[in-house]
């Protein structure tokens, strides 16, 4: 069956009801059958019968260039895939998703030769997102440091995600960005995503939809409004991104402050429906973010942790009481050991640290977590104070060890995993003899990472909660 229509016969495709062969070339890429895997309820669910209708419905409202039009768009633009998305992103209500689909249109022909030049990179099949294929990604990709991971490394139900630490952000950078490119960036960005999430539904045969992650270890929610200059360029991205129907599956928000006043006032003015999608976990609660149906896979959060320590490093660190939190991560095989080390740095001061160490098996449906140790306090002193063990793993998984400072005062840390029952110790102390970090100077520095995460607390608590609610998905 065509990918145009989802219920027209064998060998035909259906605009605005009307039937017309296909050629053998446009049978090419059809599946054996229609109803597999998504369902017909659920978050991924594919067309139902109903929304069928609608669709049909929805088309036959185009005038006539309008249907011209659509019918030359690219295939995951006019599938019924697409238009099942519009109404869906406005409450099955066929009169708001033809105002939506016809603003769509209208954008499409207004910046005809900017999505020709854009889709003229990505590749026909393509389903993993490559921020590499944009228009001026080399002059963007080092400023929205965005780690996109495909739906095999994912969620926990096979959903591709868009990963955000909002820690390693600096501000200054957004700040010189060009408007025009910035907008041009941003338009192949969403096309490449829409062309993805296509094929990947196709070849699945469920609505897939796209995972954003935000990492806000370190991220002060009260510098939300602070750069007008940013909020400014961050509009003219949301008035475009308003133009696409709904593609989020799940928006997880980790490594939150407990007790966090903004939080509680977003979830308090969050409709009930977005708030299926959301995923809130405080600091230390990976459980929340590991073994939710929707939330990171076991292979996921080591890619993670990796992606941001080749920026910040993983030399020795200063945790303050406004960067208090400090992770690691890896991979690990059934029946693999694996260990690791913690080092407080002596001084005249006496620091708390809080040490966990959890395993997560990706083994059956959904991961479960095993304790590898009591939670470990480390209290500073006069000297160097070492926590250092093993595990073996029983199942394929990723561990997690998390130090977290506890009060106000600062400590100099350095944290490692490594495979093997003993693969640590001679790095670790070989690095903390020779690189003792100046607490004051570092703690400079972190705090102006911590100003620096405007963008992505803008980006994804301010634009897409206004353009998801507006939207009603």
């Amino acid at each position: 069956m065509p990918r145009d229509s989802m219920l027209a016969p064998p060998g035909c495709v259906c605009f605005s009801g009307i039937v017309r062969p296909l050629s053998h070339r446009s049978l090419e890429r059809t599946p054996s059958q229609v109803t597999v895997t998504g369902g017909t309820s659920g978050l991924y669910a594919w067309i139902r019968k109903d929304e069928a209708d609608s669709i049909r419905e929805l088309r036959s409202c185009l005038t006539d260039n309008e249907r011209i039009q659509l019918q030359g768009e690219p295939e995951d633009i006019r599938s019924d895939l697409m238009m099942c998305r519009f109404l869906r992103g406005h409450g099955n209500r066929v009169p708001r998703a033809l105002k939506a689909l016809r603003n769509h249109l209208k954008y499409r022909r207004e910046n005809q030769k900017l999505l020709i030049r854009a889709r003229a990179k990505f590749p026909p099949k393509q389903e993993e997102v490559n921020l590499d294929l944009c228009l001026h990604g080399d002059e963007f990709n080092h400023i929205v440091r965005m780690l996109q991971l495909p739906a095999r490394l994912g969620t926990n139900d096979g959903m591709p995600m868009s990963c955000v630490s909002l820690g390693i952000l600096v501000i200054k950078l957004f700040h010189t960005m060009d408007d025009e490119h910035l907008h041009e960036w941003f338009v192949s960005a969403i096309e490449m995503r829409s062309l993805c999430l296509h094929n990947q539904s196709w070849r699945e045969m469920r609505m897939a939809k796209v995972a954003e992650v935000r990492d806000c270890a370190n991220f002060s929610w009260s510098s939300l409004l602070r750069s007008p200059l940013l909020l400014r360029k961050l509009a003219g991205v949301l008035k475009t991104a308003t133009l696409y129907p709904e593609v989020m599956g799940t928006i997880l928000l980790f490594n939150l402050e407990p007790g966090s006043r903004c939080i509680s006032l977003i979830k308090n003015l969050l409709p009930a429906e977005m708030q299926r999608k959301m995923i809130f976990a405080d600091r230390e609660d990976w459980e929340s973010v590991m073994c939710a149906t929707n939330g990171l896979s076991p292979s996921s959060f080591p890619r993670l942790t990796k992606y941001v320590d080749d920026i910040k490093g993983t030399g020795w660190q200063v945790l303050t009481n406004s960067t208090p939190q400090l992770v690691r991560s890896i991979e690990v095989e059934a029946k693999g050991a694996f260990s690791w080390l913690v080092q407080l740095d002596g001084q005249e001061r006496t620091p708390e640290l809080n040490v966990s160490v959890q395993f997560f098996s990706n083994n059956g449906p959904f991961p479960s977590m095993t304790k590898c140790c009591k939670k470990k306090v480390l209290t500073g002193g006069s000297s160097m104070v070492l926590f250092k063990g093993s595990f073996t793993a029983a199942k394929r998984g990723s561990v997690i060890l998390s130090i977290e400072l506890q009060g106000k005062t600062e400590a100099a840390v350095y944290a490692a995993l490594a495979h093997g029952d003993h693969g640590v110790d001679d790095v670790a102390v070989r690095r903390g003899s020779q690189h003792k970090v100046a607490p004051r100077t570092q703690e400079r520095r972190t705090m102006w990472l911590g100003a620096s995460v405007i963008l992505v607390s803008s980006l994804v608590v301010v634009g897409s909660f206004l353009w998801w609610s507006t939207d009603g998905v």
